[in-house]
């Protein structure tokens, strides 16, 4: 769970199986954003190829939920990678 704040003008991903969340308090101000519930492999990762298919039964039910701000500079960029997205804000 994100309940403080993430910055840069860079790019950040996100990557958790178990799923994502972003609490009321959270604040994302980043040039752009990937979060996904998939799985990546870290030679891809590390090689900036972002090729998420580590789909998992164990975790069929993870989602990315949003109850805090997300601003990202970067309008092409914005990914939310899983089977369930939730947002309240």
């Amino acid at each position: 769970m994100i309940l403080g704040s993430l910055s840069g003008a860079g790019s950040i991903t996100l990557v958790n199986p178990a799923g994502i969340s972003f609490g009321a308090s959270a604040t994302v101000d980043v040039g752009a954003i990937t979060a996904t519930t998939l799985d990546i492999l870290n030679s891809r990762f590390m090689a900036d190829e972002l090729v998420f298919d580590g789909y998992n039964d164990r975790f069929a039910t993870a989602s990315v939920i949003n109850d805090g701000t997300i601003t990202w500079r970067t309008r092409a960029w914005r990914r939310w990678l899983c089977l369930a997205w939730q947002t309240t804000a």
